[in-house]
């Protein structure tokens, strides 16, 4: 299972959107269909949590326009949700405890 991990650090909506786009086009040009995104945790637990509802904010806008196929996020695995039973089908190797947002370009 070939995946990259990305590091998102807190920022506004615009910086964030162009952060996350520009590394989801970076893996599709690459070729890979897993992309990872874990949020830095050297902030704030408000400040994280802040950034964690804007990038699934921003990732609910690229999955209706069609720009990524499904996302799931920690919760998600929790719950054990249709996309993380998905990605967890797909992707035997995928940690479903590793606090990442998961993706698939």
């Amino acid at each position: 299972m070939e995946y990259k991990t990305y590091k998102i650090t807190t920022g506004t909506l615009d910086s964030l959107t162009t952060e996350l786009m520009f590394d989801i086009a970076v893996e599709k040009v690459s070729g890979r269909r897993l992309v990872l995104f874990n949020i830095a945790p050297d902030d704030t637990e408000e400040r994280r949590s802040k950034t964690r509802i804007a990038v699934i904010k921003i990732l609910k806008k690229l999955k209706k326009q069609g720009r990524i196929e499904l996302f799931a996020t920690p919760d998600d695995f929790l719950q054990s949700t249709t996309e993380a039973k998905y990605l967890l089908n797909k992707y035997p190797g995928l940690s479903e405890n590793n606090g990442e947002i998961a993706i698939i370009v």
